[in-house]
Protein backbone atom coordinates (compact mmCIF):
# COMPACT_ATOMS: atom_id res chain seq x y z
CA UNK A 1 0.00 0.00 0.00
CA UNK A 2 1.45 3.37 -1.04
CA UNK A 3 0.38 5.21 2.10
CA UNK A 4 2.41 2.77 4.21
CA UNK A 5 5.44 3.35 2.01
CA UNK A 6 5.00 7.13 2.29
CA UNK A 7 4.47 7.05 6.02
CA UNK A 8 7.39 4.66 6.46
CA UNK A 9 9.56 6.98 4.40
CA UNK A 10 8.42 9.94 6.48
CA UNK A 11 9.34 8.13 9.68
CA UNK A 12 12.67 7.12 8.20
CA UNK A 13 13.38 10.72 7.26
CA UNK A 14 12.55 11.83 10.79
CA UNK A 15 14.87 9.17 12.17
CA UNK A 16 17.69 10.24 9.86
CA UNK A 17 17.13 13.89 10.74
CA UNK A 18 17.29 13.09 14.43
CA UNK A 19 20.46 11.09 13.84
CA UNK A 20 22.02 14.05 12.08
CA UNK A 21 21.05 16.24 15.02
CA UNK A 22 22.93 13.87 17.29
CA UNK A 23 26.23 14.09 15.45
CA UNK A 24 29.42 15.09 17.21
CA UNK A 25 29.25 18.70 16.06
CA UNK A 26 25.91 19.18 17.82
CA UNK A 27 26.56 16.94 20.81
CA UNK A 28 27.28 19.82 23.20
CA UNK A 29 24.72 22.23 21.80
CA UNK A 30 22.28 23.69 24.31
CA UNK A 31 18.71 23.42 22.99
CA UNK A 32 16.99 24.79 26.08
CA UNK A 33 16.88 28.33 24.72
CA UNK A 34 15.01 27.41 21.52
CA UNK A 35 11.97 25.87 23.17
CA UNK A 36 12.47 22.17 22.48
CA UNK A 37 14.62 19.29 23.53
CA UNK A 38 17.07 17.71 21.15
CA UNK A 39 15.50 14.59 19.61
CA UNK A 40 17.24 11.35 20.39
CA UNK A 41 17.05 7.77 19.27
CA UNK A 42 17.66 5.37 22.12
CA UNK A 43 19.93 2.35 21.91
CA UNK A 44 16.91 0.10 21.37
CA UNK A 45 15.73 2.19 18.38
CA UNK A 46 13.00 4.23 20.02
CA UNK A 47 12.30 7.76 18.87
CA UNK A 48 10.24 9.88 21.27
CA UNK A 49 9.64 6.68 23.22
CA UNK A 50 8.04 4.90 20.25
CA UNK A 51 9.18 2.33 17.71
CA UNK A 52 9.23 3.40 14.09
CA UNK A 53 6.23 1.14 13.45
CA UNK A 54 4.32 2.82 16.31
CA UNK A 55 5.22 6.23 14.89
CA UNK A 56 4.06 5.13 11.42
CA UNK A 57 0.72 4.03 12.87
CA UNK A 58 0.45 7.30 14.80
CA UNK A 59 1.10 9.36 11.65
CA UNK A 60 -1.40 7.28 9.68
CA UNK A 61 -4.02 7.81 12.38
CA UNK A 62 -3.27 11.53 12.61
CA UNK A 63 -3.59 11.99 8.86
CA UNK A 64 -6.49 9.70 7.95
CA UNK A 65 -8.52 9.60 11.16
CA UNK A 66 -7.99 13.14 12.45
CA UNK A 67 -6.68 15.69 9.93
CA UNK A 68 -8.52 14.85 6.72
CA UNK A 69 -11.89 14.09 8.35
CA UNK A 70 -11.68 17.47 10.14
CA UNK A 71 -10.64 19.18 6.92
CA UNK A 72 -13.44 17.51 5.00
CA UNK A 73 -16.03 18.55 7.57
CA UNK A 74 -14.96 22.13 8.31
CA UNK A 75 -12.47 23.44 5.73
CA UNK A 76 -13.63 22.02 2.40
CA UNK A 77 -16.59 24.01 1.09
CA UNK A 78 -18.58 21.23 -0.56
CA UNK A 79 -21.21 23.64 -1.88
CA UNK A 80 -18.93 25.95 -3.88
CA UNK A 81 -15.65 24.05 -4.03
CA UNK A 82 -13.28 26.28 -2.11
CA UNK A 83 -11.33 25.95 1.10
CA UNK A 84 -12.33 28.09 4.06
CA UNK A 85 -9.02 29.44 5.25
CA UNK A 86 -10.05 30.93 8.57
CA UNK A 87 -11.14 27.79 10.40
CA UNK A 88 -10.11 27.38 14.02
CA UNK A 89 -9.42 24.10 15.86
CA UNK A 90 -13.09 23.78 16.81
CA UNK A 91 -14.29 24.13 13.22
CA UNK A 92 -15.57 27.69 13.61
CA UNK A 93 -15.07 30.12 10.72
CA UNK A 94 -13.98 33.70 11.25
CA UNK A 95 -15.21 34.34 7.70
CA UNK A 96 -15.57 32.29 4.53
CA UNK A 97 -12.95 34.06 2.42
CA UNK A 98 -9.86 32.33 1.12
CA UNK A 99 -6.63 33.13 -0.70
CA UNK A 100 -4.80 31.93 -3.79
CA UNK A 101 -2.11 30.52 -1.50
CA UNK A 102 -4.62 28.47 0.45
CA UNK A 103 -6.39 27.30 -2.72
CA UNK A 104 -3.10 26.24 -4.33
CA UNK A 105 -1.97 24.37 -1.21
CA UNK A 106 -5.34 22.65 -1.00
CA UNK A 107 -5.21 21.55 -4.64
CA UNK A 108 -1.70 20.19 -4.08
CA UNK A 109 -2.58 18.46 -0.82
CA UNK A 110 -5.64 16.62 -2.14
CA UNK A 111 -3.97 15.78 -5.47
CA UNK A 112 -0.84 14.49 -3.68
CA UNK A 113 -3.01 12.44 -1.36
CA UNK A 114 -4.77 10.92 -4.36
CA UNK A 115 -1.53 10.32 -6.28
CA UNK A 116 0.53 8.87 -3.44
CA UNK A 117 -1.44 7.74 -0.40
CA UNK A 118 -5.08 6.93 -1.05
CA UNK A 119 -6.32 6.67 -4.61
CA UNK A 120 -9.89 7.53 -3.65
CA UNK A 121 -12.10 9.62 -5.92
CA UNK A 122 -13.25 11.83 -3.04
CA UNK A 123 -9.77 13.37 -2.79
CA UNK A 124 -9.44 14.03 -6.52
CA UNK A 125 -13.02 15.37 -6.63
CA UNK A 126 -12.15 17.90 -3.92
CA UNK A 127 -9.11 19.10 -5.88
CA UNK A 128 -11.13 19.22 -9.12
CA UNK A 129 -13.77 21.51 -7.62
CA UNK A 130 -11.13 23.98 -6.47
CA UNK A 131 -9.38 23.90 -9.85
CA UNK A 132 -12.71 24.61 -11.55
CA UNK A 133 -13.27 27.52 -9.18
CA UNK A 134 -9.89 29.21 -9.71
CA UNK A 135 -9.96 28.69 -13.48
CA UNK A 136 -12.83 31.20 -13.66
CA UNK A 137 -10.22 33.89 -12.99
CA UNK A 138 -7.17 32.60 -14.85
CA UNK A 139 -4.84 35.57 -15.34
CA UNK A 140 -3.51 36.71 -18.68
CA UNK A 141 0.00 37.80 -19.54
CA UNK A 142 2.17 38.44 -16.51
CA UNK A 143 -0.70 39.18 -14.13
CA UNK A 144 -0.83 37.21 -10.90
CA UNK A 145 -3.72 34.95 -9.97
CA UNK A 146 -6.21 36.91 -7.82
CA UNK A 147 -5.09 37.11 -4.20
CA UNK A 148 -8.43 36.68 -2.41
CA UNK A 149 -11.74 35.02 -3.14
CA UNK A 150 -15.05 34.63 -1.36
CA UNK A 151 -16.43 31.14 -0.94
CA UNK A 152 -18.26 31.35 -4.29
CA UNK A 153 -14.94 31.96 -6.04
CA UNK A 154 -15.58 35.64 -6.71
CA UNK A 155 -12.53 37.89 -6.48
CA UNK A 156 -12.67 40.19 -3.45
CA UNK A 157 -10.76 43.30 -2.50
CA UNK A 158 -8.35 44.73 -5.03
CA UNK A 159 -7.97 41.33 -6.63
CA UNK A 160 -4.23 41.88 -6.69
CA UNK A 161 -2.35 38.63 -6.21
CA UNK A 162 1.25 37.93 -5.30
CA UNK A 163 4.22 35.74 -6.06
CA UNK A 164 3.71 33.21 -3.22
CA UNK A 165 0.08 32.73 -4.25
CA UNK A 166 1.11 31.98 -7.82
CA UNK A 167 3.78 29.53 -6.63
CA UNK A 168 1.20 27.61 -4.58
CA UNK A 169 -1.26 27.62 -7.49
CA UNK A 170 1.48 26.30 -9.80
CA UNK A 171 2.40 23.51 -7.37
CA UNK A 172 -1.24 22.56 -7.00
CA UNK A 173 -1.89 22.51 -10.74
CA UNK A 174 1.24 20.43 -11.41
CA UNK A 175 0.21 17.78 -8.87
CA UNK A 176 -3.36 17.88 -10.18
CA UNK A 177 -2.08 17.33 -13.73
CA UNK A 178 -0.25 14.20 -12.52
CA UNK A 179 -3.49 12.94 -10.98
CA UNK A 180 -5.68 13.59 -14.01
CA UNK A 181 -3.21 13.19 -16.86
CA UNK A 182 -4.43 16.52 -18.27
CA UNK A 183 -1.36 18.23 -19.72
CA UNK A 184 -3.06 21.62 -19.93
CA UNK A 185 -2.75 21.94 -16.15
CA UNK A 186 0.93 21.03 -16.22
CA UNK A 187 1.46 23.59 -18.98
CA UNK A 188 -0.40 26.21 -16.95
CA UNK A 189 1.69 25.36 -13.88
CA UNK A 190 4.85 25.79 -15.95
CA UNK A 191 3.66 29.10 -17.41
CA UNK A 192 2.78 30.33 -13.93
CA UNK A 193 6.22 29.50 -12.52
CA UNK A 194 8.01 31.07 -15.49
CA UNK A 195 5.88 34.19 -15.03
CA UNK A 196 6.95 34.44 -11.38
CA UNK A 197 10.58 34.39 -12.50
CA UNK A 198 9.92 37.45 -14.66
CA UNK A 199 8.55 39.43 -11.70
Amino acid sequence: MKRRLFLGTTIGTAAIASGIACNKENSNRNYSNVGFERPSVTENGLLAGMTLEDLRRQYENDIFEEHFPFHNKYVVDHEYGSFIATTDHDGNHKNTNTSSSFMGRGIWCYSFLYNNLAREDKYLDTAAKVVKLIMKHQPTGDDFWPGSYNRKGEVIGSGKGNLPGDCYIAEGLAEYAKATGENRYMNLAEETILKTLRH
